[in-house]
């Protein structure tokens, strides 16, 4: 009912979430929001040593390293580091949402998250992409697959026609949280061969010493 939605939004308007546009004469996103999306990144127990690995690796490899969790049909990035110096071919950064159907870490999540969860997922992307999604779903059970035998899964240019990534998930001990965590780069610089000889190896490890940070349980 329209005065129920008036009172919440009464209620998001002074606590910060929105904020009128004089524009419009509509509502917008306040600036409140921000502080929720940096209170759950805050909350992840990454550690230095976790943070200071992906910066490491990206800069080593001249790569994007970012760990994302599922929102919805996408994958939102949770962190970041990358090589300010690489060609890196797209601007992406904490809070930007990647495809879940067509991106490495979409992949690596969907591998590894509980089956009814992915079977809703899996429904839900297929309403999303029509006539799109039999082509889309081949590739992502492939992934799946792959990712199943090997530990991780490549995304050569499907995501971004520029961009090769690698991507392995996080699971908790009971299987019920799932991150990604993946480095993409230039195709030209970065090969599918680069990614499974030299990089693969390094991010499955750096994936171990996240697990443990991200499951350990809240900061006291």
């Amino acid at each position: 009912p329209q005065p129920t939605v008036w009172r919440l939004c009464h209620t998001l308007l002074r606590s910060g979430y929105l904020a009128p546009s004089t524009a419009s004469g509509k509502l917008r996103i306040g600036v409140g929001v921000l502080g929720l999306g940096y209170a759950a990144v805050a909350m992840l127990n990454l550690g230095e040593l976790a943070l200071h690995e992906m910066h490491r690796l990206a800069l080593e490899f001249h790569v994007a390293c970012s760990l994302a969790a599922p929102d919805r049909t996408d994958m939102l990035i949770v962190q970041r580091a990358q090589d300010d110096n690489s060609m890196l071919v797209v601007n992406l950064h904490v809070g930007s949402r990647l495809p879940m159907a067509t991106s490495s870490v979409g992949w690596a999540f969907l591998a590894q998250a509980p089956e009814p969860v992915r079977a809703a997922l899996l429904r839900d992307l297929g309403k999303r992409y029509g006539r799109e999604w039999p082509e889309l779903r081949k590739r992502i059970d492939a992934a799946i697959e792959a990712c199943h035998r090997r530990g991780y899964a490549l995304n050569s240019r499907i995501y971004h026609r520029d961009i090769n990534a690698i991507a392995v998930p996080i699971v908790s001990d009971d299987g019920s949280q799932v991150y990604a965590l993946n480095c993409g780069g230039p195709a030209a610089t970065i090969t599918m061969k680069k990614l499974e000889k030299e990089i693969a190896p390094r991010l499955i490890e750096l994936a171990g010493i996240m697990r443990s940070g991200l499951f350990a349980g809240p900061r006291r």
